[in-house]
């Protein structure tokens, strides 16, 4: 049934759902956050994003069946190549970033030194971590609420609405609005093309995982990583312009290429 066809009042249920499933996967996080021990490093990720997953997965599966999907039609279920889609995406997301960083620095007045401390074994940790986070997000938002949304409101309302509640869990979780409306709410319109071009999630967790630890190397997140950002004092405004508007020529880029590549192999994302 094409979005067209829904009445007004399907179309408001299925939205309903969509918001009280995203309101119990905040519910999970938050519960999850207050009872994760106090662990060193990227541990405590692994252990409240390991754990959050799988009572996400759960509510992912009530849901659907709520819906009246399957949920191998929601995306979430492993198939053959989605591995290779996870391995494909995880590359994707770390040339991504290698681009960011490169349109970045090229402009000048920053740049990178190696931190002392921060070996082997925290990047291994960082793998599973991020992974983790990757595979939580990627349910709990491209996974029933973006097939959901787009069964009811079809492909760009399902993205903006999915993104924009994407923004809103990085806004609770310490965000300012300025940096989700820009930063997780551009990244969640790409996340939900790449799930959508190939109806699952293995291709989004992987570019997601993928980011989140080239950025955790470089030092964009708090400096914990093997390196360290330095920014020349006096020029922290511009290069804060700088590093926006290349994340959004990343980012752009990358949706676009989903839009190509989609009309290229005929695949049907609307």
């Amino acid at each position: 049934m094409s979005a067209q066809s829904w009445s007004t009042g399907a179309r408001l249920a299925t939205l309903s759902r969509v918001v009280l499933f995203c309101m119990g996967c905040a519910v999970i996080l938050m519960v999850g956050s207050r009872f994760t021990p106090k662990l060193p490093g990227l541990w405590m990720v692994v252990v409240l994003e390991g754990a959050a997953s799988v009572p996400t997965f759960g509510l992912t599966v009530l849901f659907a069946r709520w819906e009246g999907m399957r949920l191998a039609g929601v995306g979430v279920v492993p198939e053959r190549g989605s591995l290779e889609r996870l391995g494909f995406g995880a590359i994707l997301g770390l040339l991504m970033v290698g681009l960011h960083t490169l349109l970045l620095g090229s402009m000048g007045h920053v740049h990178w030194v190696r931190q002392d401390g921060v070996g082997f074994a925290p990047a291994c940790v960082a793998v599973l971590a991020f992974l983790l986070v990757g595979l939580r997000e990627e349910i709990a938002f491209r996974g029933y609420p973006l097939r959901g949304l787009e069964r009811a409101f079809g492909l760009w309302v399902a993205l903006g609405v999915v993104s924009l509640f994407f923004a809103l869990e990085h806004i609770a979780g310490g965000m300012t609005w300025r940096q989700a409306l820009w930063g997780p709410l551009v990244g969640g319109l790409l996340f939900g093309l790449a799930a959508l071009v190939t109806r699952g999630i293995a291709l989004p967790v992987g570019i997601h995982a993928g980011w989140d630890y080239a950025y955790w190397m470089l030092g964009y997140r708090g400096g914990s990583g093997p390196w360290r950002m330095i920014v020349e004092p006096g020029f922290e405004a511009r290069v804060e312009r700088v590093a926006m508007m290349s994340y959004l020529v990343v980012m752009g880029s990358g949706i676009l290429g989903f839009l190509l590549y989609s009309r290229m192999t005929d695949r049907e994302i609307e």
